[in-house]
């Protein structure tokens, strides 16, 4: 559910067309695990982390893949 999540946040991000949106959603990421971390009460897996920014990375480049596939078929008069 986590790397589902991350990919649909990165999908709507990189919709957004901005490098700085694309950076700034990485860095909170990073931000709110981080806060997570602090207040948790128990042991912190970094797994998670990993899984969110792999997940993340995902649903930026698919969404890329998307585009470029999709501009190379537009056909020019």
């Amino acid at each position: 559910m986590l790397f589902l999540t991350a990919t649909c946040i990165g999908f709507a991000t990189g919709a957004l067309r901005s490098v700085l949106s694309l950076a700034l959603v990485a860095t909170l990421i990073l931000f709110v695990f981080g806060g997570a971390a602090l207040v948790s009460a128990g042991p912190v897996s970094f797994l998670s982390l990993g899984i969110a920014i792999a997940g993340y990375n995902v649903g930026v480049m698919a969404l890329m893949g998307a585009v470029f596939a999709f501009d190379g078929r537009r056909q020019t008069a």
